[in-house]
């Protein structure tokens, strides 16, 4: 199996961190990610890219929402699948009439970020494809208590343990990948994790700070 990091890929990034999530009654998020990922986007978006360009995925509809919000907050539409938009919902912006169909839009329907949880990937190549994670703690620490099994880690680990999704995720990106999580945890869960963790090592792309310079690099849009 080839290692979905393409170095034909102008951008690509791993950022690695320690930034706990936090579950509250059925929903897992990191804010530190979601804030990383908002300020990401915002970097590309004043770099020649255009919000068509990007796509973020999380493990978690919980993130997904948060993601959402960071953005809206910045005036950046976003776009969702009526799968995943009905989620999104709830985080209270108003939305724009549906197009094309099944497609949701808050703001300006032109320009907007799509936004879906990994689960409900399509085989449609993005130019840009920005991944949370989520979680990082271990489970099998014996300082974390292990969350129940109708917790929603179960979900979030159930996508970073499956290999043909994760292998399907990665390979829709075009031009750049960014991946934001816990290298240690991830490579635990599939050896393919540890193959794409190694093409990023060996890509000198292991970071431990949003590393802006790559947003800043002249890239320009069609």
């Amino acid at each position: 199996m080839d290692i979905p990091v393409s170095a034909t890929m102008s951008k690509i990034c791993f950022l690695d961190h320690e930034e706990t999530e936090a579950v509250h009654e059925d929903e897992m998020t990191n804010p530190t990610e979601a804030d990383k990922v908002g300020s990401l986007v915002q970097h590309l978006l004043l770099h020649s890219y255009k919000a068509s360009d990007i796509c973020c995925t999380s493990t978690s509809v919980g993130q997904l929402k948060l993601i959402h919000r960071r953005l809206r907050f910045a005036g950046i539409g976003t776009k969702a699948w009526e799968q995943d938009a009905r989620a999104l919902r709830a985080s209270g912006d108003g939305r724009r009439p549906t197009a094309p169909e099944g497609m949701t839009f808050w703001g300006p329907t032109s320009e907007a970020v799509q936004l879906m949880t990994i689960g409900k990937i399509r085989k449609d190549e993005v130019r840009i494809l920005i991944v949370s994670t989520v979680q990082v703690r271990d489970l099998g620490d014996a300082d974390v208590i292990p969350y129940q099994v109708d917790d929603p880690s179960a979900q979030v680990m159930a996508y970073l343990r499956d290999s043909g999704r994760i292998y399907t995720l990665l390979t829709r990106a075009k031009e750049g990948l960014f991946v934001l999580g816990n290298a240690k945890l991830l490579r635990k869960q599939s050896a393919l994790w540890s193959q794409v963790l190694d093409g990023f090592e060996k890509q000198g792309a292991m970071y431990t700070k949003l590393p802006i310079e790559l947003a800043a690099d002249s890239v320009r849009g069609d």
